[in-house]
């Protein structure tokens, strides 16, 4: 089960959309996204041109053909090396998951590869919500980054990091925390008041909220993890509130062996929702599978969508 059509094109086929494509800073227009429903084993590199899930373009809209693809521009990769799709999804209870997960391995180097979003995010409210589990003990970073540049060339700066953030000064000790603008002015580690443990061979379902020009040019971040689905909570479990600028993309990132940290950080993403509403970025299983999870479940989820 999935809601997405695959749609896909060469590697230039896409540069040549993104580069011919005009793309304005606005609020995030529709809702994408990625559940990895490629073939078990596929490589996910700079020149693998992988543009599958929905909503890859600038009206966010699933109907159209994705414009972007991992590895295809900026936000760059460190290598894109030891990336590759599984079989089978990362899984939290009530969430809506399919096709496979995505395994980040940075033993040979540290790696990384993103995907831009097709629209550039600079006003409003953006939600995201994504799935990622530590595989192998270790304190080395493993995180999602999300990157800017307003005219889309250059090296863009990375404006903040979600995730276990390791390997030096700034270190969260294995618990989650945010990186704020770690290539930017405002180098920092913001960690919660009770923090919570990555652990080890255990799902997360991080969801953040990002609302724009809150005050002046503050924006506000608020971080969910492993929330319950249906509602948003009344308290986050980080709040950071800085100028994070204009979101043009993502990443996922994982840190080699450095001594004295090692072993180098291995783990599982999946299940990437970009939209604008908290039930946009924590769907729920379509109605038809109501009779297989049961009449309980059915009520829970009728009565999310009442409200």
């Amino acid at each position: 089960m999935t809601f997405k059509r695959a749609v896909r094109y060469s590697a230039a086929a896409i540069a040549l959309a993104a580069a011919t494509t005009p793309v304005s800073s606005a609020p995030f227009a529709g809702s994408a996204r990625e559940d990895f429903n490629y073939p078990a084993g596929t490589a996910i590199t700079t020149t693998t041109a992988l543009n599958g899930g929905t909503g890859w373009n600038p009206a966010g809209n699933s109907g159209q053909a994705n414009t972007t693809s991992w590895g295809a521009t900026v936000p760059n990769n460190a290598s894109g090396n030891g990336i590759s799709v599984a079989a089978g999804s990362l899984s939290y209870a009530g969430l809506l998951t399919s096709g496979g997960r995505a395994l980040v391995d940075a033993t040979g180097a540290t790696t990384a590869i993103g995907r831009l979003f097709g629209e550039n995010v600079d006003s409003g409210t953006f939600y995201f919500s994504f799935l990622m589990s530590k595989t192998v003990e270790t304190e080395r970073t493993l995180n999602v980054s999300f990157f800017s540049h307003a005219d889309g060339t250059g090296t863009p700066n990375e404006r903040f990091a979600i995730g276990q953030i390791g390997g030096g000064a700034n270190d969260s000790d294995g618990n989650f925390a945010v990186l704020v603008s770690n290539s930017g002015t405002d180098n920092g580690l913001r960690l919660a008041a009770t923090p919570i443990d990555l652990g080890l061979d255990t799902a997360h379902l991080v969801v953040g909220r990002l609302d724009f020009n809150v005050s002046g040019i503050t924006d506000r971040l608020s971080l969910f993890i492993d929330p319950s689905l249906d509602a948003e909570p009344a308290t986050p479990y980080l709040t950071v509130e800085t100028d994070f600028q204009v979101l043009r993309g993502f990443r996922m990132f994982a840190g080699g062996s450095s001594a004295p940290f090692t072993p180098a950080a291995q783990g599982a993403f999946d299940e990437f929702n970009f939209g604008t509403s908290w039930a946009a970025v924590t769907p729920v299983p379509e109605p038809g599978t109501f009779t297989i999870l049961g009449f309980g479940v059915f009520a829970l989820l009728a009565m999310r969508r009442r409200n």
